[in-house]
Parts: structure tokens; C-alpha cells; sequence
């Protein structure tokens, strides 16, 4: 298969994407449900962004491809729903799923296919083999590729997390803090100064039941990506 370079700019691209992605997935597995949009999100339905009846009958009638997720067979056309019978390639599983119009016709399926759409022109077609150096995860779908970019990403490195700096090593302050050359530094502004010294003292006071409030009451205003 093609062979993409996984760069800053390529990422951030994904993750957005990603994002976007999975929202409408997750919006269209609730309405259909799981097996309906697994199969959809591996056929070609998805990739030629099928929206009417007749494109949908058209594409699963169509002679299956070797680099095909699935074969399909059509068991039935009632009305407004086709029922067809799809084949794992590679493990040979057998399923039917029956498949309404009002789901390729909705919006939700549009945005999905729309994205899915940006996603396949930036990275290929999955599934995926990412590697870095001399290690490999396997991703099966975009959904997929995210995780095993990050365990890849992640490997032989330990986190670790810490109330404050009372709690570091003197290298662990030293990396973290004091060197410039390997700290990473977030302005924060402050509008009124006043208020947040206020915010302040009384997240850091000693008084519980007020810092237990602020945090009821806002925990979901933080927009935090670190």
C-alpha cells in the first residue's frame, strides 16, 4: 500500500478529523446500532459516499474487490430497506444487516462520509501498518489508528504525575521546571486580577466546602489539552 510520513502537520490534521469522526460515528451507532455502521464504515458505501437507494443497491451488486473488507451479497429490496449479506474476508464471518434509506439520506451520514471522505485523501485507505523505527501496530480503521499511534508514540516512556513541586527529585524539577531548554511553559492571562487572586486563595485555602462548589459548579467549563 501507499506509504505516508506522519508528520506534526499530518497529525493535528487527524486528530481534528478524528474528532469529527467519531462523534458522527458514535451518533449513527446509536440510531442504527454497532453491527449496521461497522459494516458500513468497512464497505465501500462509505468510501463512494452512497446516498440514495439505487447507489446503495448499485455498489453491493457490484463485483467484489480483493482489497475489499467485505463481501456482499443483496438478500432482499423491501420497499425502502435492503437486506444484505456480508462476508468478512479475512475471518469469514457471515452477517446480515438490514439497511434503511433514512440512513444514507440523513444528515449525520453526510457529515460522517464527508469526513471520512478528508480523512482517505490525507492517509490512504485502511487498514493501516504504522511503524516507528523498529516497532509495528496494526490499526484496522481510523478509529483504530489513533491508538496504535500513541502506544507506538508512548513506548519506553514512563509518566509520571505529581501534586507539586514539593514532590519532585531535584532532576525531576530541574527537567521540568528550571531547564529551559526542556520545559514547557503555558501563558495564562488574566483580565481581572483582582478575581483571579480571589479564585486563587480560595482554591488554595483551607476551606473546603467553597473550593468543592467552585468546582461542582464550573468542572465542565475547563477546556484542557495538554
Amino acid at each position: 500500500g501507499k506509504e505516508t510520513k506522519l508528520n506534526s502537520r499530518r497529525w493535528q490534521t487527524y486528530t481534528r478529523r478524528s474528532k469529527e469522526y467519531e462523534g458522527w460515528h458514535a451518533a449513527l451507532q446509536a440510531e442504527f446500532g454497532n453491527d449496521v455502521i461497522g459494516f458500513i464504515s468497512g464497505s465501500r458505501l462509505l468510501d463512494e459516499t452512497a446516498t440514495t437507494v439505487d447507489e446503495v443497491r448499485r455498489i453491493l451488486g457490484e463485483v467484489d474487490r480483493d482489497e475489499d473488507i467485505f463481501a456482499t451479497e443483496i438478500l432482499s429490496q423491501d420497499g425502502e430497506d435492503t437486506t444484505v449479506k456480508a462476508i468478512h474476508q479475512r475471518s469469514g464471518l457471515a452477517r446480515n444487516h438490514t439497511l434503511p434509506a433514512r440512513l444514507f439520506e440523513g444528515d449525520a451520514f453526510r457529515r460522517f462520509a464527508a469526513v471520512h471522505a478528508e480523512l482517505l485523501s490525507t492517509f490512504g485507505q485502511p487498514p493501516f501498518r504504522v511503524t516507528l523505527k523498529d516497532r509495528a501496530e496494526e490499526a484496522s480503521d481510523f478509529l483504530d489508528l489513533h491508538r496504535a499511534v500513541l502506544d507506538l508514540a508512548k513506548h519506553g516512556v514512563q509518566l509520571t504525575r505529581f501534586k507539586g513541586l514539593g514532590e519532585m527529585n531535584a532532576d525531576q524539577l530541574r527537567e521540568t521546571t528550571m531547564d529551559p531548554a526542556t520545559r514547557t511553559l503555558q501563558r495564562v492571562t488574566l483580565e481581572d486580577a483582582t478575581a483571579a487572586d480571589n479564585v486563587f486563595s480560595m482554591l488554595m485555602g483551607d476551606q473546603v466546602a467553597p473550593r468543592r462548589e467552585f468546582i461542582e459548579a464550573h468542572a465542565k467549563e475547563a477546556g484542557i489539552d495538554i
